[in-house]
């Protein structure tokens, strides 16, 4: 399988899944001892992303300490490493879980990405954070220099697996999300609703005005329900109706 680079958004992407009431998590900070608890979290966690080829894991990052290599054939193998070492306390307090997954590309063929999701875990508190800096979730590539490219495909085939997957997850650890499903996280040029990733929408506007496509596209598709659906709605919404009204769709990535 052919390896991608897909440039770094300059920001994270993250959900949280949290569990306030389990404030027995607080005692490692007195005494040390990790709760068995997040490892089977972890290992819940993993098992899904794998399914869904988001994440297969190869390391853990305790950030003082460094990243740990951890060489196993199947979840449970890299769960019980990585057990070995929070009970020998060579991580510690925050430990920060990577490895590599699998990008669709416009042809839907599969290609291999180091650090697409991040898995992000603290011992003194019940929590997990799923995480990506790659903005191959929208249809327009953001990118750390600015750079901005359509990438409609490219969004249609892997922004819905991921959505899938944190679905599952969610469902999964019986946790509270934040943002939560109805909060709209603005703090990116990547938005959050829920469990999916939306382009700024003044972006998606802006872009299609001054980059018109060549193919049919709908807008509805990658925007926020509470925005206009109708291009007209939308064009006017913008405060702009001197472009074309419809909209299209192509895309490549290099």
């Amino acid at each position: 399988m052919k390896k991608a680079d897909f440039p770094y958004t300059g920001f994270w992407t993250s959900w949280f899944f949290e569990d306030p009431t389990a404030i027995e998590y607080e005692q490692y900070l007195i005494d040390r001892i990790a709760s068995p608890q997040i490892c089977e979290d972890i290992k819940q966690v993993l098992l899904i992303l794998k399914k869904y080829e988001l994440l297969i894991p190869t390391y853990v990052q305790d950030r003082p300490r460094g990243k740990f290599e951890i060489k196993a054939d199947n979840v449970e193998d890299f769960v019980a490493e990585l057990a070995a070492l929070i009970k020998q306390q060579k991580i510690d307090t925050e430990i920060e879980i990577g490895g590599y997954g699998v990008v669709y590309d416009e042809n839907n063929e599969p290609l291999i990405q180091e650090d697409l999701i991040g898995v992000a875990i603290r011992f003194f508190q019940r929590q997990v954070v799923i995480s990506t800096t790659k903005g191959i979730w929208v249809p327009i590539s953001i990118a750390k220099n600015h750079d901005l490219d359509w990438q409609i495909e490219l969004a249609r085939n892997n922004c819905y697996r991921l959505e899938a997957c944190l679905r599952e997850i969610h469902a999964a650890l019986g946790m509270q999300m934040s943002p939560d499903e109805e909060e709209i996280d603005r703090d990116n040029p990547i938005w959050i609703k829920g469990f999916r990733p939306y382009i700024n929408p003044s972006i998606l506007i802006s872009q299609y005005k001054h980059r018109p496509l060549s193919q049919p596209f709908n807008f509805s598709e990658f925007l926020l329900e509470q925005y206009p659906m109708k291009e007209t709605n939308i064009l006017q919404s913008f405060g702009d109706t001197e472009w074309p009204i419809t909209a299209t769709n192509s895309s490549t990535h290099n």
